[in-house]
Parts: C-alpha cells; structure tokens; sequence
C-alpha cells in the first residue's frame, strides 16, 4: 500500500450541533459522508466522550453544518477546542435551528443536514 494516498484525500470540516433538554452543543468533526443514496444514508464520526455526542444519542438527531473554505479560525477553534460542559459554544454565534430544534449555522456554511440516529 503506498501510504501516501491516504495524506491525498480530502476531508471537510463539519460542525455537527444538536439541542437536548433545552441545552445547545456542538463540535468540530471531520467525517460525514454519504452511505448510500436509496434511502439517503449518512455516516458521521464521532468522539464517544464529547458532551456533543451523549447528547446527540439521547436525542436521536443532530444537525450537520458543512463549513466553507473561508470560516474563521476562531470559530472552528470555539467548537472544537473547547468542552460544552465548561461553556456554551454556541453563544454569540449566529445559528437557525432545523425542524428537530437542531442548531446550524449559515454563516461560514454551504450546506447543511439534519440527521436521525
């Protein structure tokens, strides 16, 4: 296996986001791709000890916010550097939520989908 052909593929930077007992939380996460098409199925990869992820199954869905070449540093660093049990991660950023009561953002963001565990 020529091991350079994994250092040439690409990834996103998605910022996954879910509201559970009425708390906002969400985090930086690389993987999210198609599974397959019919049913439209995705796959997300997910740290099992972020409060985000807890979270997200005790819900049963999450949002997924797929974030654009040009979003800020600062705020890739907001939810991915730091834990929601310390913060709330979503303060002072601008979000909508989809018909789950999941938060996205729009701003920095090309697309995004809302997903059912």
């Amino acid at each position: 296996m020529d091991r350079a052909a994994m250092f040439s593929l690409t990834y996103g930077i998605f910022l996954a986001g879910v509201e559970a007992g009425g708390r906002m939380n969400g985090c930086i996460i690389n993987t999210a791709v198609q599974a397959t098409s019919k049913p439209v199925c995705m796959h997300v990869t997910m740290l099992k000890t972020n409060l985000t992820t807890e979270m997200i199954l005790k819900k049963g869905s999450l949002a997924v916010s797929v974030l654009s070449d040009d979003c800020p540093l600062p705020l890739i660093e907001g939810f991915g550097l730091h834990s929601g049990r310390e913060s709330d991660k979503f303060e002072g950023v601008p979000y909508k939520t989809d018909g789950s009561g999941n938060p996205y953002i729009e701003q920095y963001s090309v697309a995004y989908m809302s997903m059912k565990v």
